[in-house]
């Protein structure tokens, strides 16, 4: 990269003000008449026309009928050739053809000097002949002129070969250039050396990496892209005004970041060693490390990633780098769930307009088998990507600089997998987000990393669920209560049955008091301690006669649900008698499902088929029913829990069922209402 001096880039801005572009592609072209009838014309000509392979490309040109050059081929030019001036039919016919592909006619003037072009492929673009008027008069001392145009048919809409001319740090020279336009003002630039290159609209991926030109004091020069990408390779034609032209020696590096985001094992058993086309580069390389740009050569990679201690590769694959563009390589999938694989990524480095940042977000978590979607979404459920497939990566979003507060959910946004901690962006970065994990060998979680820096597992937030089944009083307002956390209240008039979906909270530990309303003595008090990234349910429970007034603080990890199941979570807090009154949890028919359950008890949550379930909690043994709610159906990846709650006194006993980090209920009671879950109507 050249780092240019003040003056250059003043120098640069200020001719990019005032360059006015022109396209000049008509087929007949007519310049000014000279003065002198005698003088004239200096011509040359160049053949930038891709429109065959290889020597495919050979034309012969004539001049008003006669043959002028012969054989010839794609990026073959002249210096300039004395002509008399007058008008010329020109014509091209490609070898062995009696029949021109172009023809245009030029009206030569006396004491000018021209440049004609053949350009375009014929397929993405027309074939035509391009002729622009030269201005070689000198550069003032200590500066060279360059002149610069796009005529590169790699698309075959004007508006996907937009292309700009940029410095290696991104610094723009022009923007937005279409195919077939050659700058109408030279550039007075200061002699030295430029690298250049040229990128898509907006500054990436890099279409061409020129290696550094040095222009000498003096110099006057033409810079075209050329090329089309299929019959000939991009890449830029030089063409100095006191000789034949050239093509420029093009840049030979990229930059390749590499990733393990692969969790076919648990933390160091992880570990592997990359090869590059054989060679180690890599050794004891675990889950979540990461690169930031490694410098190397452009060209096709051999990419093999192997397990500590094993032989054999487990992930093979092969990233093809052009030189000037940034790439990503990440070890994906778990072996079990996914597929190992390699996911090659071309990093778009465009700088974000004024004010925002681009964030890049991608699903390579293997949680789940097959086509296991997810959705991003914001905090209020706002979607951002959804139905995101797992190895599939998205574009970049410009979003306005700020923080953002991130969660990664199942289609539809009813069930959070992954809740990060608010994110904040800064202007001008570049940021890629990776959904990761697979809930088994490694923790969900995400994976972000500014561009080409080295990147990390980000916190993930710390959700709590506060439910208030504690039937200490008869009416609803003599059951509220105030919750406070290390002193401070965060919960106001929370009564009997009410519940809160998931708070985010930072992970650390906590003092809980559990104010009756009105009182300034705690009713319950605990501690406890809530790590990141975990999700809790603190229950308040008993009711000061029975059973004490007590917090059961649950973490809640229900897992996800295999296709065509659902989880159940079952518990017992309803203190309808004193000491160790258990009781079972048995179908309509007896069949049980959980016995003798004691009082605060509650069971790890159970994978059950989707269908419906028609439960009942009896005494031990089931021969007197307790309570008997209605059947409820539990459909394809629910996850709910649901507890024997009140006392029978205070308040009637039944069951308060909660959908994962959701608001909770009581379930209607056996011919009171019908459940569908998550829905409970009248009938």
């Amino acid at each position: 990269m050249i780092t240019q001096t003040n003056r250059t880039r003043f120098i640069w801005l200020t001719l990019l003000a005032g360059l006015l572009i022109t396209a000049v592609m008509a087929v007949s072209i007519s310049f000014a008449e000279s003065n002198s009838p005698t003088a004239d014309a200096r011509l040359r000509v160049a053949h930038l026309a891709p429109f065959a392979p290889g020597a495919g490309t050979a034309v012969t040109i004539t001049l008003n009928g006669n043959v002028a050059l012969t054989d010839v081929s794609f990026l073959d030019a002249t210096a300039y050739l004395t002509v008399p001036e007058g008008p010329y039919l020109v014509e091209i016919f490609p070898g062995g053809s009696a029949t021109p592909a172009i023809t245009a006619n030029v009206n030569l003037a006396g004491d000018t000097d021209y440049a004609a072009i053949a350009i375009g492929d014929g397929v993405n673009q027309p074939l035509s002949l391009l002729a622009v008027v030269d201005d070689n008069s000198a550069p003032a001392t200590g500066e060279a002129k360059l002149r610069l145009g796009h005529l590169a048919p790699f698309a075959n809409v004007i508006t996907d070969t937009l292309a700009d001319v940029r410095l290696q740090d991104g610094t723009p020279i022009l923007e937005g250039v279409p195919f077939g336009v050659i700058a109408a003002t030279y550039l007075n630039l200061p002699a030295g050396e430029y690298d250049l290159k040229i990128t898509a609209a907006g500054g990436a991926p890099t279409l061409i990496d020129v290696a550094p030109v040095t222009l000498n004091d003096g110099d006057i020069v033409d810079a075209y892209a050329v090329g089309d990408g299929s019959n000939q390779d991009l890449g830029v034609f030089l063409w100095p005004s006191n000789a034949a032209g050239f093509s420029a020696p093009l840049g030979t590096m990229a930059n390749l970041q590499v990733i393990h985001l692969a969790p076919f094992a648990t933390g160091m058993d992880t570990a592997v060693t990359v090869s590059l086309n054989g060679g180690d580069v890599l050794t004891d390389f675990v889950f979540a490390d990461s690169t930031a740009y490694i410098s190397v050569p452009a060209g096709s990679y051999d990419v093999a990633i192997t397990p500590n201690g094993a032989m054999d590769p487990a992930i093979t694959g092969t990233v093809n780098l052009m030189a000037g563009n940034d790439y990503t390589a990440v070890a994906i999938g778990d072996g079990v769930n996914q597929d190992l694989g390699l996911l090659p990524l071309l990093n778009n480095n465009a700088t974000p307009a004024t004010g925002n940042a681009h964030l890049r977000l991608g699903h390579l978590a293997p949680f789940a088998a097959g086509n296991a979607t997810a959705d991003v979404r914001l905090q209020d459920g706002t979607a951002v990507l959804t139905d995101v497939n797992f190895g599939d990566v998205a574009a970049y979003l410009p979003l306005p600089a700020g923080e953002y507060d991130l969660k990664i959910t199942t289609p539809g946004g009813e069930t959070t997998l992954i809740d990060l901690m608010p994110v904040t962006l800064d202007e001008g970065m570049i940021y890629t987000a990776f959904a990761v994990g697979d809930g088994v060998n490694e923790p969900v979680g995400a994976f972000v990393m500014a561009d080409g820096q080295m990147g990390g597992l980000v916190d993930l937030a710390t959700q709590l669920q506060v439910i208030h089944l504690a039937p200490f009083a008869a009416t609803e307002m003599s059951t509220a209560v105030d919750i406070a956390l290390n002193g401070t209240t965060v919960i106001t008039g929370f009564v009997y049955g009410d519940s809160t979906d998931y708070l985010t909270i930072t992970a650390d530990d906590y003092f809980i008091e559990i104010f009756p309303a009105g009182s300034n003595t705690a009713a319950i008090t605990a501690n406890v301690t809530l790590e990141q990234g975990m999700a809790y349910s603190a229950i308040a429970n008993g009711d000061g006669v029975n059973q004490s007034l007590s917090l059961a603080a649950l973490a809640d990890m229900p897992g996800t649900p295999a296709p065509g199941f659902g989880h159940v979570r079952l518990g017992h807090f309803a203190p309808f008698a004193m000491g160790d009154a258990t009781a079972d949890i048995r179908l309509q028919d007896g069949t049980p499902v959980i016995t003798g359950v004691n009082f605060a008890d509650v069971a790890m949550f159970m994978p059950l088929p989707a269908g419906e379930y028609d439960l009942k909690v009896t005494t031990p043994g089931g021969e007197t029913t307790l309570i008997d709610p209605l059947p409820f159906t539990l459909n394809d990846g629910d996850i709910l829990s649901a507890y024997a709650a009140g006392d029978g006194v205070n308040q009637p006993v039944g069951v308060f069922a909660v959908p994962l980090g959701q608001m909770g209920s009581f379930l209607p009671l056996f011919d009171d209402y019908n459940i569908y879950l998550p829905l409970i109507s009248r009938p």
